[in-house]
């Protein structure tokens, strides 16, 4: 879809940008060499993206969509904020055939999904030394459909799914480089840092939902605590490329979080700046005195400008002819019927040399059954006579007690578990929120086995992912 619409170079395009329960957006159109922006809009959604009917949020978005006098039905979507992940990894020198799968066992440890659980994007950037390094930014496939089906509910046809974070990367009016920009709204705040031309820095911070019901926002100490947990998470070469901080959007928020954020700045070595989003793009050349500039306007203008947005989660599409002639191609079945006969074959050849060597073991065994029972004899005397036999079951007694100390509703969900020598043992997984993840680690600790408990790893909000450690002493209850 993507590339037909660029054949036929599309002059007018939709921008939207989404949070959980908002959207805004306007029309964009490139007239003598810029780009002029009407229609915009910004409207509440009847509940929370991710939870609420995809066809009655499609239904209202076009509702929106009529009373704004907006009928285009190409469309560049920024996904909301609380739906993008991010880790990031120093690559090490690598075999290129080797760095897919690197940065694919990272991405699982980085995330709490697994690779085909999600769409991922990459960008490479290097560090003050040299070091090469890479984010992984990453959208649930799940939340990705989710917003196919109602844009489809819409009448909407998409071109391109990125973030409103990312809207300004590539233009120096509004992504500077060394500079991390902290984006304000009024239930998230985002952070974004370039370096060497690839993304550093990308995080976001949710308002959770019941707190916005409440009326409540994002604070002063909420954004301190965010940016030095941001900033703590770097490796220090990769710190060393931050040395500003911009405070971008957000209206009142934004300059209540300006005005007490110098000393914050100040402590950790950075210039403070207060902006907003600036035309880019060709929107520089258009009529836009009089408004005021979007994510979904800078992404709808990358794109009628030519310009690949920094991060694409449209997952690909074939045409039907292309999906019918590359699953018919004579030339393909040709290939596959070879391989399948020559798979036929080595099936064949193995069971063969399977059954030759079946028949050489079972003549071995009988020649070793009397001894071998000697000696299951003698292990039997063994365990009943001697007091050293250990038949503890570590491993088993230590997932008892872990299993034990998780709670039952599933607030709390392990996803890995490594024992290693000397009974140091590693548990990383997920939780809904930090009062959960401490109830767990409280029951844990009340172990007579359990000793020095340790939190390796707090990242993210909803979910919490966690590491933590801890040693088994090796006593061993009577079961």
């Amino acid at each position: 879809m993507t590339k037909w619409l660029k054949n036929k170079r599309v002059n007018t395009l939709l921008g939207l940008s989404f949070e959980s329960d908002r959207v805004d957006g306007a029309v964009l159109r490139k007239v003598n060499g810029g780009i002029d922006i009407s229609n915009p809009f910004a409207s509440a959604l009847v509940g929370d993206l991710a939870t609420v009917d995809p066809q009655i949020i499609g239904a209202e978005l076009r509702k929106h969509l009529d009373s704004a006098g907006i009928d285009e039905r190409n469309c560049v979507v920024g996904l909301p904020a609380a739906w993008v992940l991010s880790c990031q990894s120093h690559l090490p020198e690598l075999a290129e055939a080797d760095v897919d799968d690197f940065l694919n066992l990272e991405a699982e440890r980085g995330f709490a999904y697994t690779a085909d659980e999600l769409i991922i994007c990459r960008s490479k950037f290097k560090s003050s030394t040299g070091s090469i390094h890479i984010t992984q930014v990453a959208v649930p496939r799940e939340n990705v459909e989710r917003m196919e089906q109602i844009l489809r509910a819409a009448r909407l046809s998409p071109v391109s799914f990125s973030t409103g974070l990312c809207a300004g990367f590539g233009s120096q009016e509004n992504v500077t480089q060394g500079i991390l920009n902290l984006f304000v709204n009024e239930s998230s705040l985002g952070f974004l840092a370039v370096a060497d031309g690839g993304i550093s820095i990308l995080r976001t911070l949710q308002l959770p939902p019941a707190a916005k019901e409440n009326g409540a926002s994002l604070s002063v100490e909420d954004a301190r605590r965010e940016l030095r947990v941001t900033l703590g998470q770097l490796q220090p070469e990769v710190r060393a490329t931050v040395r500003g901080l911009q405070i971008v959007g957000g209206g009142l928020e934004g300059d209540q979080l300006y005005q007490n954020f110098g000393a914050t700045a100040k402590a950790w070595g950075l210039s403070l700046q207060r902006g907003q989003l600036k035309p880019a793009f060709g929107l520089e050349n258009g009529h836009t005195a009089q408004v005021l500039i979007s994510s979904a306007m800078l992404l709808a203008a990358k794109w009628l400008s030519g310009q690949p947005p920094a991060v694409e989660f449209l997952p690909p599409r074939l045409s039907a002819w292309k999906q019918f002639t590359s699953q018919y191609a004579s030339k393909k079945l040709v290939y596959s019927g070879v391989a399948a006969g020559a798979l036929a074959g080595l099936v064949l050849i193995a069971f063969l040399i399977q059954q030759v060597r079946l028949s050489g073991l079972r003549s071995q065994w009988l020649s070793l059954k009397n001894p071998v029972q000697e000696i299951e004899e003698m292990q039997q005397g063994i365990k009943k006579f001697r007091s050293w036999y250990d038949d503890s079951l570590r491993n088993l007694n230590i997932l008892r007690r872990l299993t034990e100390a998780f709670p039952q509703e599933g607030t709390v969900v392990a996803k890995t578990l490594e024992i290693h020598s000397g009974g140091v043992v590693t548990c990383s997984g997920t939780a809904n929120d930090h009062a959960a993840l401490l109830k767990t680690l409280d029951r844990l600790r009340a172990s007579t086995e359990v000793t020095e408990v340790q939190v390796d790893q707090l990242r993210g909000k909803a979910p919490l992912q966690f590491t933590f450690n801890f040693k088994w002493t090796g006593a061993t209850p009577n079961l």
